[in-house]
């Protein structure tokens, strides 16, 4: 996972819409990869995403920017883990709608949902 926000210029809002996009497109990598994903997992990812940023990373040292930086990794990867499930709930189910995984896709929900 990269870092949360790469630029002191970029806005929790563009790093929550980055991150909606490139988790999207990291679903169908993380599945081949990934055995079947657990809460367990969800849970043990991101408290590792949360103590990798926060403390190996030395995020503390910031104060609270580096406590939000970590904390928005942490929601990065809780993101990126809960897509993965939902695609395997939904694939198991055989009903409902998938989450995308193609750009083109993320783009088309976008569009449906910013222009009236």
């Amino acid at each position: 996972m990269e870092p949360a926000i790469q630029q002191q210029q970029e806005t929790i809002a563009q790093f929550i819409d980055r991150i909606n996009e490139s988790t999207s497109l990291e679903v169908l990598e993380r599945i081949k990869s990934e055995s079947r994903i657990t809460r367990i997992k969800i849970v043990t990812q991101v408290l590792k995403a949360l103590y990798h940023s926060f403390i190996f990373r030395k995020e503390y040292k910031k104060g609270i920017y580096g406590f939000i930086t970590a904390r928005l990794e942490a929601i990065a990867v809780l993101i990126q883990y809960s897509k993965v499930w939902e695609y395997q709930m939904r694939s198991n189910d055989g009903t409902g709608f998938m989450p995308p995984t193609s750009i083109e896709e993320v783009h088309k929900i976008k569009q449906r949902y910013t222009n009236p």
